[in-house]
């Protein structure tokens, strides 16, 4: 797999290597061996994600405005696939020619030939690729709300849809009602789909930020339910992860608070025990500070997060525009 620049930069998400949900690699094959995490010579022939065209954008971190080059924000191995999910616009096949391809690109991984090409349009960009139980399906979550498959069909997928890149079609059993803001994050344990993001209500319910839905239906489940403390930040879920054995539910996110109910924490990363009937907060605790920032919490610096094999630790990256990048692992145990 590669990323190419033409002095433009291409950003990846921050990725800690093996991180795996109870069930989600169930029907994977084996992934590509390499002789270390990251290669010094990268394996070549496969369709390349451009980073142009550039586009203008603000935000908190950019108000004056910056141009920037366009991204792939998640990469997956979905059985004999690689997926991808970003803003970009353009795929690069091996003939050096450019595919309009917007927002969603797979790959096989054996023959390097580019799959379903110009068979999916999204209305949306997608920010989330999960690989599904069965393979070469994946869940796809992002800003979208509707979804053309290969025969045609606009299909209304409100920001998470299941893909089958074997026929190139959208699968219609799983027919999620979505949310009303974007999803980040999707991460599959089981029969239960867990989505991550910025939405406050999802199908006919207000849950905020976090939600579980049905694998297989799509439906909400209800009964999953936590409130967060208000911001104004957008991003607010960075990082997702089920543990191996399927009990704790783990998220980072720039949120300051979380609260089950019972528990309330100030924190920017969570446990949740996701074994009884209602999720119950672990007392998990972390607030990051900066001496540079008077020691005051400084959670509008957290750019990305990820959980480590065996969700034994959070890996936070940390960036501001007045300040050196830094990244803190945090274990994930009760307490401080």
């Amino acid at each position: 797999m590669e990323y190419r620049r033409r002095g433009l930069i291409v950003a990846l998400s921050l990725v800690v290597s093996g991180i795996v949900s109870a069930g989600a690699r169930a029907a994977d094959a084996a992934p590509i061996a390499h002789p270390s995490l990251v290669p010094s010579t990268p394996e070549r022939g496969y369709p390349i994600v451009l980073g142009e065209p550039q586009y203008t954008t603000t935000n908190e971190n950019c108000p004056a405005g910056c141009t920037l080059s366009r991204e792939a924000f998640a990469v997956d191995q979905a059985g004999r696939f690689v997926v991808a999910g970003g803003n970009f616009y353009q795929v690069e096949l091996q003939d050096a020619s450019v595919l309009q391809q917007k927002y969603f690109a797979a790959w096989n991984m054996d023959t390097k030939q580019f799959a379903c090409a110009g068979s999916y349009t999204f209305n949306g960009i997608v920010r989330a690729v999960e690989p599904a139980a069965v393979a070469g399906k994946v869940y796809v979550g992002g800003d979208f709300t509707k979804v053309t498959g290969s025969d045609g069909v606009v299909r209304t997928r409100n920001k998470v849809a299941l893909l089958d890149l074997i026929t190139c079609t959208i699968d219609t059993t799983f027919a999620s009602t979505g949310a009303n803001g974007k999803i980040n994050e999707v991460v599959l344990s089981g029969s239960r789909l867990f989505v991550g993001g910025d939405f406050t209500a999802i199908g006919t319910s207000t849950q905020s930020y976090v939600a579980e839905l049905d694998a297989r239906s799509g439906a909400v489940r209800p009964g999953f339910n936590l409130t967060f403390g208000s911001t104004s930040l957008s991003s607010k879920i960075r990082g997702l992860a089920v543990s191996s054995d399927g009990s704790k539910l783990l998220f980072a996110g720039r949120f300051g608070s979380v609260s089950d109910g019972v528990l309330n924490l100030t924190t920017q990363t969570v446990v949740v025990d996701i074994t009884g009937a209602a999720p119950r907060l672990r007392n998990h605790r972390f607030v990051q500070t900066h001496p540079e920032a008077n020691n005051r919490p400084t959670g509008q610096s957290l750019q990305d997060a990820a959980i480590s094999p065996y969700a034994t630790a959070f890996a936070l990256a940390y960036g501001t525009a007045t300040v050196s990048d830094f990244v803190y692992a945090v274990n994930t145990v009760d307490g401080s």
